[in-house]
């Protein structure tokens, strides 16, 4: 048997065959000693040493806190719901709206212009095929449906407060009444939090001449290029992912050295998709000059001159689509809408969106001055992609 200071590993020499066993402190072990083995197949541990639990742990953690946190969830509804049966609840007359984001608004009965929103909740039907919301589908927009963001009367069952539940009776289309079950705690409306009575994502921008006019009116001539690029919350998040990409690859490599890889890491090879998103989440970045616009996405900046520009819209799945007059269409996602309106943030590529059509339809707002090389942003891609390249060689040589 060796043992090397600098290599918490062991070498043990057998009658037949050589193992590598690790060793907290391989000193602690004089060479030609005899030494206990546990071994099961390709897997092998000194008797003396203390069983490595932290792969089970690690699993237990990502697992168990949210089991239990879904349990608690369930727990404290179930707890809630069972308020508005055991004994009579107040009833009060309120006027409620839904709005885009699936969200229901509460308001007094006098507040009939909808100014003071006093609870916000997620609701839905308690009978599945009652008549809800949503009215008949649009041919011409499938997968958007049509919401009725009017006021209607309704009757509010249980104490309004904050994390309570609540039972709603609202009038439908037809005046059918529709009764509604909170799926979550009530909520106070904060600061200046509003239901989402237009469509906060909009597909064809340029498609719209009053809405461009509106915007191409609050927009004044510039001289210098125009600039947009990723938020500060889009950026934390994609660091926050590059982190856990990191510690995926030493999972992974973990397993390889151990000899126990299996088909349980076969999904962590979607990693090899990791660096282009966390790169254009990181650092995309738009230019807009006399001339055209210059598009850094991961790996490559592209140039697209003003009169190939056919349209300029963003969906409701954080993506910006370019598309050019030769039907090409430059798509990369670039965050996440949904929370950054929970969040109250207006997302930097949504205005993007909105000024380059504005620039499009109207050439007088376009910049007069032609943008330099080193405005027209990096991508991140190559650089993300050698890192966790030297990330992975340093794990499995060290």
């Amino acid at each position: 048997m060796t043992g090397e200071r600098e290599n918490p590993a062991l070498t043990l020499f057998g009658v037949h065959r050589t193992h590598l066993a690790d060793a907290f402190f391989p000193e602690d072990y004089d060479t030609g000693s005899v030494v206990t083995l546990l071994s099961d197949g390709n897997w092998i541990r000194l008797a003396a040493e203390p069983y490595d639990a932290f792969g089970w742990q690690l699993l237990t953690l990502a697992a168990g806190l949210p089991g239990l946190t879904f349990l608690a969830a369930g727990v404290l509804a179930r707890r809630r719901a069972a308020v508005l049966r055991r004994a009579p609840v107040p009833l009060l007359r309120v006027l409620q709206r839904l709005d885009h984001n699936g969200d229901t608004w509460i308001y007094a009965a006098d507040d009939t212009t909808g100014r003071t929103p006093l609870l916000r909740c997620l609701a839905y039907p308690a009978i599945d095929d009652e008549a809800g919301e949503f009215g008949p589908p649009d041919d011409e927009d499938e997968d958007r449906p049509r919401v009725d963001t009017r006021l209607r009367e309704a009757v509010l069952y249980g104490p309004p407060y904050d994390a309570g539940e609540l039972l709603i009776v609202a009038a439908a289309q037809g005046g059918v009444p529709v009764v509604l079950l909170t799926a979550g705690p009530v909520r106070l409306p904060t600061g200046d939090q509003r239901p989402e009575l237009e469509w906060p994502v909009v597909d064809a921008v340029e498609q719209d001449p009053v809405l461009v006019g509106r915007i191409a009116a609050s927009m004044q001539p510039v001289a210098r290029p125009m600039r947009w690029g990723p938020s500060v919350f889009t950026r934390c998040a994609a660091l926050l992912g590059a982190v856990i990409a990191a510690a995926v690859i030493k999972f992974i490599l973990d397993e390889v050295k151990a000899g126990t890889l299996g088909w349980h890491v076969l999904p962590m090879l979607g990693l090899a998709f990791v660096p282009g998103s966390l790169a254009t989440f990181l650092n995309w970045h738009i230019t807009a000059d006399r001339s055209g616009l210059w598009l850094a996405g991961a790996y490559k900046v592209r140039y697209l001159a003003w009169e190939e520009l056919r349209t300029a819209v963003y969906t409701s799945g954080g993506v910006l689509e370019i598309h050019r007059a030769d039907g090409k269409t430059w798509a990369p996602s670039l965050g996440w809408p949904w929370m950054e309106r929970r969040l109250g943030l207006r997302p930097s590529y949504l205005r993007a969106a909105e000024e380059i059509s504005a620039m499009h339809a109207h050439p007088e707002l376009r910049p007069t001055e032609e943008s330099p090389a080193r405005a027209h942003g990096l991508p991140l891609g190559p650089l993300l992609a050698v890192l966790y390249a030297l990330w992975a060689a340093a794990l499995l040589i060290l």
